[in-house]
């Protein structure tokens, strides 16, 4: 009788293994030092063999199993959200040894215990497979141009009270990406709020999440800069003829949007890829990234007074990067999220012609401005 063959990445057996030596171990023994070494009381030499040893192996666990994810068949989605969490892991935990060693900072024990506890949950939170890293990457450019929407939303509607709820956008704290995530509506994290914050703090370390708190803690309590400073930024209004670019770009960002969700649905419907299947998927990854990046530049673009040449080069962009994600379509992608994708590509395709009509219209008010003027 053939012996089954075990996957290169069993999720399974490292969800056990999570079970039995997760990291809230390491935030356990943490603690346990922190509470040794707090104390006024000099610990015994024994206390202290038994709690560093029994540290140091819940450690060496973590960092197992981490490894244990990104031997085998990693793709770089995989491989980059584990080294995030295991460098955030790394930071607390020099940062708590390094305050522990300093004469006089036991009372910033806590705090470095809490950071550690918080770079332990992440840990939890990471991805286990390739799947679920190329989902949670996807989900965060989702929601980027989802933000995009929004403000593009604004700029063509001015008049009206901007949308709520009505894209709905899966968590990318989700461990897997699942049909019942795609229908959660989680509000986006503000820029500049304390969540976000937490949230750098847990993927970058240290320094990133002071700089993060420092911003917070110096904004003003209205919502950040005075009324008299953001004055200085404030666009033009748009003419007519812009705001008929900005409700044409409107159009274009929804497809966008459509595609992004199209492809986080269709990998919530697929196993875990592998070989040539993980290859195509990470190449998807990178040309949604690109896609967001244009995005975001041909909103930026719609404030005025319009730049006629920077919105045509960053709409072509936008173009080429949908082109792009629609030629490196896996070829088992579900036939209903296919046509959503081919769909979605027709119709920005179409929007080329109108652009240009509106381009013309905008150039022509440009050039009898000037002429007034003159």
């Amino acid at each position: 009788m053939d012996k089954k063959v075990p996957s290169p990445c069993d999720v399974e057996a490292l969800k056990k293994c999570l079970e039995r030596h997760n990291a809230d171990n390491v935030a356990m023994e943490i603690s346990k030092v922190a509470v040794i070494f707090g104390n006024s009381s000099q610990p015994s030499q024994e206390e202290v063999r038994s709690v560093l040893e029994s540290t140091q192996q819940r450690f060496a666990a973590v960092c197992a199993l981490l490894h244990g994810r990104v031997e085998q068949a990693a793709g770089p989605s995989l491989r980059s959200a584990t080294a995030t969490a295991s460098r955030g892991l790394l930071q607390a935990c020099q940062a708590f040894l390094d305050c522990l060693c300093a004469a006089g900072d036991a009372e910033k024990l806590p705090k470095k215990v809490g950071i550690v506890r918080e770079r332990c949950a992440a840990i939890t939170r990471a991805p286990r497979d390739n799947r679920a890293a190329i989902g949670i990457q996807l989900t965060k450019i989702a929601r980027s141009v989802k933000d995009a929407l929004r403000e593009a939303q604004e700029l063509a509607h001015p008049e009206e009270p901007p949308p709520e709820g009505e894209v709905a956008i899966p968590d990318e704290a989700e461990g897997s990406i699942t049909p019942e995530a795609l229908d959660s509506r989680q509000p986006p994290r503000a820029a500049g709020s304390r969540e976000a914050a937490e949230h750098q703090a847990v993927c970058n370390g240290d320094s990133a999440a002071a700089g993060s708190s420092a911003d917070v803690a110096s904004a003003n309590p209205g919502g950040g800069v005075d009324a008299g400073e953001l004055m200085v930024f404030q666009s033009d209004q748009l003419s007519a003829a812009e705001l008929g670019i900005a409700r044409l770009t409107e159009q274009v960002v929804r497809k966008v949007l459509d595609m992004l969700l199209a492809l986080i649905r269709a990998l919530s419907k697929m196993s875990e890829p592998s070989g040539a299947d993980l290859e195509g998927w990470e190449s998807l990854v990178f040309h949604c990234k690109t896609l967001e990046t244009s995005t975001n530049d041909l909103v930026a673009d719609l404030y005025g007074p319009q730049d006629t040449a920077s919105v045509a080069s960053a709409w072509q962009a936008v173009l080429t990067g949908a082109d792009l994600i629609l030629e490196e379509l896996p070829a088992n992608m579900p036939e209903a999220q296919a046509r959503v994708l081919m769909n979605a590509g027709q119709a920005l395709s179409s929007t080329h012609s109108s652009l240009h009509e509106e381009l013309e219209a905008v150039m022509q008010q440009h050039s009898a401005e000037l002429n007034v003027e003159e």
